[in-house]
């Protein structure tokens, strides 16, 4: 963003190169909420996202004789090093805006999404790496809050590990590993594909054994365990007519002891 007063531009922010667009999209519908802004330069070529753009009172020119509004995101096209660094000679506080994201934009969006959801639903993949990012940009603090508020998580595979302290994962290749450092919302082990990949169960078990995860449950494909707070209450399945089963993992002594927990309400 740049301000200029009579032709004199003022406190340049710029949009950069290495900066993704829907990172600088964001940031020109937040800064456009506050004043009125031109991009200056062609951010993205998408008419349905300039539509939108235009509806949220951004403005859109090539030059900057056509810019009236005060202030002004330049994006990569027309913000060159070299115009840069001239900018920063004559005095101007520059501030590229990939900096400014990285500052605190995307642990703002993550706390407004948050705190509109009834309900947070995050599907499979790589769980060490959801969890590196969700730490990075503070979308760990936010879902924190979000279940204190009552807010209902949920998820499959990655996304149902990700709620408890942790478990087995082929987040790093075809060897499982474990990973115990997911947000533990839900104070127990968890493990996925039961009955479906032939390394999760001993894992799971092996873990529970030597206490690298504590009392654990598991569960088949489509099924599924319902907590309320952190007490596990019902065991339900997509399909009516499926064998799927949910599992609680547990030490007793020195002896892993595996409890079958059947579909419906846990006793």
């Amino acid at each position: 963003v740049k301000r200029h007063e009579f032709g004199i531009v003022t406190d340049p922010i710029t949009v950069t190169p290495d900066m993704k667009v829907r990172d600088a999209i964001a940031l020109a519908v937040r800064q456009a909420a506050t004043e009125p802004l031109t991009l200056l330069g062609d951010l993205v070529h998408n008419e349905t996202v300039l539509a939108e753009l235009r509806s949220r009172g951004v403005k859109i020119a090539q030059h900057v004789a056509a810019v009236e509004t005060r202030a002004v995101m330049i994006t990569a096209p027309c913000a060159s090093d070299r115009a840069v660094g001239r900018a920063r000679e004559r005095g101007l506080d520059v501030m590229e805006a990939r900096q400014a994201a990285d500052a605190g934009g995307r642990e703002r969006e993550a706390e407004e999404a948050f705190g509109r959801a009834d309900l947070v639903w995050v599907g499979g993949g790589s769980v060490a790496n959801l969890l590196a990012l969700w730490k990075l940009h503070g979308v760990d603090v936010a879902a924190r809050d979000a279940w204190e508020r009552g807010v209902v998580m949920a998820g499959v595979s990655a996304g149902s590990i990700c709620w408890h302290v942790g478990g087995p994962t082929d987040s790093f290749g075809p060897k499982l590993e474990t990973v115990t450092n997911a947000l533990s919302l839900i104070p127990y082990g968890n493990g996925v594909h039961y009955d479906s990949e032939a390394q999760r169960r001993p894992l799971l078990q092996s873990l529970v054994a030597d206490q690298t995860l504590p009392l654990s449950y598991a569960t088949d494909d489509h099924a599924a365990i319902i907590y309320q707070g952190e007490d596990p209450i019902e065991v339900v399945i997509d399909t009516p007519d499926s064998k799927a089963r949910a599992y609680r993992v547990e030490k007793i002594g020195s002896e892993v002891k595996e409890t079958e927990l059947a579909v419906g309400i846990i006793s």
